[in-house]
């Protein structure tokens, strides 16, 4: 089997894109254990992060050819997401879920849970008001997954101003959408 591990990961999709299988499992390899730890922050079911991160690779596979990307990390960490969003609801938020999230219940049964996608919207405007390097910062910390020092280096700053301008998006998050809906979108 050629070794792939040197090829980008655009390389990679688009040989993915016609069928290479070789170039799927490098994928993979790179990213399971990210995304599987991704799953795990949330969920503590090590079964279930892996029900999780088979569906996201079938699905990848399976729809490969329709599918346009332009950050394969990106994509597949929203795609887990996603999928671990979908477990929760369809495990019907259980208290244990629940407690980790920070979430409060409502003992009003007729009480409507709060749409993901509205929730969403309401974050992304929030980012949107950040001023243009600490929401550049932000977003290749949640969006790209990049680490403090690899932002530093892309954006030509220091590992301490990436840290600080973190906090300051987190701050402004925080107070913009409230703690419980910052934890709830960040971790999903």
């Amino acid at each position: 089997m050629k070794d792939l591990s040197g090829y980008s990961d655009q390389e990679l999709f688009n040989m993915i894109k016609s069928d290479n299988f070789t170039a799927f499992n490098e994928v993979y390899s790179r990213y399971w254990e990210k995304l599987y730890c991704a799953a795990y922050r949330v969920l503590r079911d090590g079964d279930a992060c892996k029900d999780i991160l088979q569906e996201v690779f079938s699905d990848f596979w399976i729809r490969k050819e329709k599918i346009s990307v332009s950050s394969l990390s990106a994509y597949l960490h929203t795609a887990v997401k996603y999928q671990v969003f979908n477990f929760l609801r369809a495990d019907k938020i259980s208290q244990e879920h629940l407690g980790r999230m920070g979430v409060l219940t409502s003992t009003n049964a007729t009480e409507e849970m709060i749409d993901f996608r509205e929730l969403e919207g309401l974050l992304e405007r929030s980012i949107a008001q950040l001023p243009d390097r600490c929401r550049k910062v932000f977003q290749l910390s949640r969006d790209e997954n990049l680490s403090v020092k690899e932002i530093a280096a892309r954006l030509n700053i220091s590992p301490k101003t990436v840290e600080s301008q973190i906090t300051k998006a987190l701050r402004h998050l925080k107070m913009s959408v409230g703690e419980t809906v910052l934890i709830i979108l960040l971790f999903l």
